[in-house]
């Protein structure tokens, strides 16, 4: 019915929320725009500036003035003005609890009640955290919540750059919630492991009902890869991306060592990404007092700029059992029969975190 309304009363162009998504990480700043088209969202402008090393370290704003300079150019060549931010999981934290409730509370009593639970989950002081929460389940007696804490100071930082930028920020989110956003089908209450595979660090996060519930940051990525098919194979790193991209993670390259020399970076993520399953699958409020898991990964899905690299999910879905795909990012948006996007599918598997934060605002007019 929501959507009949919106396809034959569109909301006036004046009062529509624009639905932009921007992705800082430490090196580069992604942004995505969806516009609307009828009753349908479409891809809009979007784009990637490298930042300089240092401007941005572990999620950190490093040099406040090279980062303003470059949102500056993003805001003056495309006009933005409100847009959604992510921070990565360096700086954030999530966990699961109960808070008591009863049919009338309301959200301030439920913050007021998180408010106590933070020391106790996380390392940081309620007085030096920014918090929110959405709620898995319903119980009788009490609701089971997971909760995303932002150190304050990491957050008040952001704040500072966009509003000397000019862009105001309508929410600033764990980056893990919108890769999830983006990757997983909306209404899907399964459990999924992501596998943000970036340059220079990779991001696990486990989704299960339709929330992020678990994530962590490995500091393993495609610069090693390439650092690795480098002095391997004793060539510049230009060449060596070349080959990491033109050949991939496959067994055919054994004759070359390509293969053998990513297999330590490789095999290294596989070790990391079992370790998180059986944690999972195992952890207290996953299990059934007779030992059964209640959330089983149903599937690996792979996003990043590495996670389109060759080979890549055939290697880890036989090492670890478990089916492995990339993510298809649009699947919350638009079917292909109704709109095909100007980015090719491997670009779309690195603005994955950009594509959900725009999301958010979409799935917000609906609600």
């Amino acid at each position: 019915m929501k959507d009949f309304f919106l396809c034959h009363f569109p909301i006036p162009n004046f009062l529509k929320m624009p639905s932009v998504g921007i992705d800082i990480s430490d090196g580069s700043v992604r942004f995505v725009e969806l516009v609307d088209k009828g009753c349908k969202k479409t891809l809009g402008r979007f784009g990637r500036i490298d930042l300089p090393e240092g401007v941005v370290h572990d999620g950190e704003i490093k040099n406040k003035i090279e980062l303003i300079k470059i949102l500056k150019k993003i805001k003056k060549e495309n006009n933005f003005n409100f847009i959604r931010a992510s921070i990565i999981e360096k700086n954030s934290y999530i966990f699961r609890t109960k808070v008591n409730s009863n049919e009338n509370v309301d959200r301030e009593e439920i913050l007021g009640s998180l408010n106590f639970k933070l020391e106790e989950n996380v390392p940081i002081k309620p007085a030096d955290a920014v918090f929110d929460f959405d709620i898995l389940k319903k119980n009788k007696d009490n609701l089971d919540v997971v909760v995303s804490v932002l150190p304050k100071r990491i957050a008040e930082q952001f704040v500072e750059v966009f509003e000397e930028v000019g862009l105001i920020p309508l929410s600033f989110e764990v980056e893990a919630q919108a890769v999830a956003r983006s990757s997983v089908l909306k209404g899907d209450r399964d459990a999924y492991m992501i596998v943000d595979f970036r340059n220079t660090r990779v991001s696990i996060s486990i989704v299960s009902g339709g929330l992020v519930q678990l994530t962590s940051t490995l500091d393993i990525g495609g610069d090693d890869l390439i650092s690795a098919i480098r002095k391997s194979l004793d060539i510049s790193s230009e060449e060596a991306q070349k080959i990491k991209k033109e050949k991939g993670f496959s067994k055919v390259n054994y004759e070359d060592n390509l293969f053998y020399s990513m297999l330590s970076t490789v095999s290294a993520l596989k070790d990391e990404i079992n370790k998180y399953l059986i944690y999972w699958h195992t952890h207290k409020d996953n299990v059934t007092s007779d030992k059964k898991i209640k959330s089983k990964v149903k599937k690996i899905i792979l996003c990043g700029q590495n996670a389109g690299l060759k080979g890549l999910d055939d290697y880890l879905s036989l090492g670890i059992g478990i089916k492995v795909e990339k993510a298809d990012v649009w699947k919350n948006i638009f079917s292909f029969d109704d709109f095909i996007p100007e980015m090719d599918f491997s670009k779309s598997l690195e603005y994955a975190a950009a594509i959900g934060l725009a999301i958010r605002t979409n799935d917000e007019k609906l609600d």
